[in-house]
């Protein structure tokens, strides 16, 4: 039988890329939260659920190898936010939940919609942002 759920949380991981659709052909659920990743490359073409709460991720990871993403939760990272850090979403038409709660993103609201919410838009299947507990 294929593995389709993993859970590599709480092990003070500083990469996941070894990670591959070669290795995990089937793999549709990653939970990666609570380690020490600083940057995540993945390539795994049926991974719909991916969790990487609670690292030190500063940028939004490319996420154009993972394109059947649905729920991505990025909570309590140190996401900065600048005019197109958002594209590495873009490559992500299935995303129903976008989890970006608690990671110090803070930007005027005058510039709400072209940082966060325009680059959204390109999401046609988002029907969930969460951005609480950010200044």
């Amino acid at each position: 039988s294929a593995l389709v759920k993993l859970d590599v949380s709480y092990n003070r991981l500083a990469s996941i890329d070894c990670l591959t659709a070669e290795l995990v052909p089937f793999l549709h659920e990653l939970h990666a939260g609570n380690n020490q990743l600083t940057t995540v490359t993945l390539a795994l073409p049926h991974l719909s659920i991916l969790t990487l709460s609670s690292n030190r991720l500063r940028a939004f990871p490319d996420f154009r190898g993972c394109p059947s993403i649905r729920t991505l939760v990025l909570r309590r990272n140190q996401l900065g936010l600048h005019p197109g850090s958002c594209k590495g979403l873009g490559g992500l038409p299935a995303l129903r939940r976008l989890d970006l709660s608690r990671n110090g993103i803070d930007i005027p609201p005058s510039l709400l919609y072209s940082y966060i919410l325009g680059p959204c838009r390109s999401l046609p299947s988002l029907v969930s942002l969460d951005l609480r507990g950010n200044p």
